[in-house]
């Protein structure tokens, strides 16, 4: 019976030891699959703050874009609003140098007549004192003529 006794006994201390191993491999598998979940919690909390900081990054950049870019809108609008006075101006000038045209032609035509009496005049004067009375009379008509014109 003592036999017996010792053996039920070491059979029991085996199976306290195998249940031990058991437990032991259990908190072993527990305490890695922690380890391997904080691991990764820990990689995708940096991915996170990498993602965000890029994004931060790029919305800089765009702000940084977008206000160049503003620039160059107000550059472009006074570049325009420039020309268009530039073009008024020269419209006014093209203008201008017309209406002086149209002004001075006729005077040009008036000054002419008046050049040409003058000397039809100094002829006729001519053809007086010559004693040509018919001939000054031909050219007091030219003039009246001129005159009329």
């Amino acid at each position: 019976m003592s036999a017996f006794q010792e053996k039920y006994a070491i059979d029991k201390k085996d199976n306290e030891i195998v249940d031990l191993q058991s437990k032991s491999r259990l908190q072993l598998m527990i305490r890695n699959v922690l380890i391997g979940s904080s691991l990764l919690l820990v990689v995708i909390a940096v991915l996170i703050a990498r993602q965000f900081l890029q994004k931060k990054k790029s919305q800089a950049n765009l702000q940084l874009k977008n206000s160049e870019l503003n620039n160059i809108i107000e550059k472009l609008k006074s570049t325009q609003s420039q020309l268009i006075q530039s073009e008024k101006m020269a419209s006014l000038g093209e203008l201008t140098a017309g209406i002086a045209h149209e002004i001075q032609n006729p005077l040009n035509f008036v000054n002419n007549f008046s050049e040409v009496s003058n000397e039809l005049i100094d002829e006729m004067n001519g053809e007086l004192e010559k004693g040509d009375v018919d001939e000054a009379k031909v050219i007091a008509k030219d003039v009246k003529e001129n005159l009329e014109r």
